[in-house]
């Protein structure tokens, strides 16, 4: 899957799943879904049921997760 296709892209779940691990992500579809369902990754709900997540969102929750992780905690 190339890299240059749009942000508005949508993934399926396992798509996302190797964006995210490219860069350095490494979840399972369960977390993805919980994410999803919490509301900490925005998806689509396609008739089917099944979701579908932009690759910009998807890439913005590795730009989230990583602030997250390695900011030093506040003394």
């Amino acid at each position: 899957m190339p890299e240059d296709i749009g942000e508005n892209q949508l993934l399926t779940p396992g798509e996302a799943l190797k964006v995210l691990d490219r860069r350095g992500l490494r979840l399972g579809a369960s977390t993805l879904r919980r994410y999803a369902t919490s509301g900490r990754l925005r998806s689509e709900a396609l008739p089917s049921g099944h979701r579908r997540y932009r690759r910009a969102d998807v890439v913005a929750l590795v730009s989230g997760h990583q602030t997250t992780e390695t900011s030093p905690d506040a003394a």
